[in-house]
């Protein structure tokens, strides 16, 4: 049997029905719109068009969203005016624009709504652009999200046209483009960091959750270039323990920094 849209077919509501419809939906690894075949306890074989969403899959970063490869539009999360809270620019005044879509997956991460590019509506890049461009700090931070999963070569191009500086904060798990004068590799145990994105880092900076991430920033700074800053940052919800940890490792291995989310002592995005 087969059932048409809008059509009404007796039983298909019923309990029975309702939880074997459940069970698809908790199973199901596709997110789009789909044809399924399956049995009900009222009627023998259906096929009908179903939207299935699962929280236990690792969607990728952009789905349904037609990206221009040339990056001439992007999805965009936000974008605001504020003060650089972390690492070497902090304190300096900057403007942010926060791209949608990231599939690097930190648990800790504080803007998980990021992830999901799909979310976040295309918008051109001359608009961002043009956006950034009436504001009286001539820098911009481009972050995430994971940012480079995108071409921005053309986004970068255009706010250097402009004279406006580009920074980039990055886990380094895809492939460097853009034209940039500053890059804060923030790296990730999930997803490694490419090899051109380390080397062309001027900011390592290494998020501490546990002890075993002083480790982990150790093999990092091995694959950056002897020029680049070293910056150990205390993972917000466990600074209050990890700071001393960290204080103790700077004064003990002076060739790193501390840097701290100062933005969040402000209380400003």
């Amino acid at each position: 049997m087969i059932v048409k849209k809008g059509e009404k077919v007796k039983g298909f509501f019923s309990p029975e029905s309702r939880k074997v419809r459940k069970k698809l939906q908790l199973k199901s690894t596709n997110p789009f719109i789909q044809t399924f075949s399956f049995g009900l306890p009222d009627f023998p074989t259906f096929r009908l068009p179903l939207t299935f969403t699962s929280k236990s899959v690792n969607l990728p970063p952009t789905m349904a969203h037609q990206i221009p490869e040339d990056g001439t539009q992007l999805p965009l999360m936000e974008e605001f005016y504020t003060i650089q809270g972390e690492g070497f620019h902090t304190g300096k005044a900057a403007y942010f624009i926060r791209l949608g879509g990231c599939d690097v997956g930190c648990h800790w991460c504080d803007v998980k709504e990021s992830w999901d590019a799909e979310l976040h509506a295309l918008t051109y890049a001359d608009q961002i652009i043009e956006n950034a461009s009436k504001h009286p700090s001539k820098a911009v931070v481009v972050t995430g999200g994971e940012p480079l999963i995108y071409n921005l070569d053309y986004l970068t191009a255009g706010l250097q046209k402009r004279g406006i500086k580009t920074f980039i904060e990055t886990s380094g798990a895809y492939p460097l483009s853009g034209h940039w004068d500053w890059i804060c590799l923030s790296p990730k145990k999930f997803k490694s960091p490419m090899a051109n994105v380390a080397a062309n880092a001027d900011e390592l900076k290494v998020i501490v959750f546990n002890k075993s991430d002083f480790i982990f920033a150790e093999q990092n700074s091995k694959l950056v270039s002897p020029a680049c800053k070293l910056y150990l940052q205390p993972e917000w919800s466990k600074s209050k323990e990890m700071t001393p940890l960290i204080v103790d490792y700077v004064m003990n291995n002076p060739q790193w920094e501390i840097s701290l989310q100062t933005h969040k002592y402000l209380n400003i995005p």
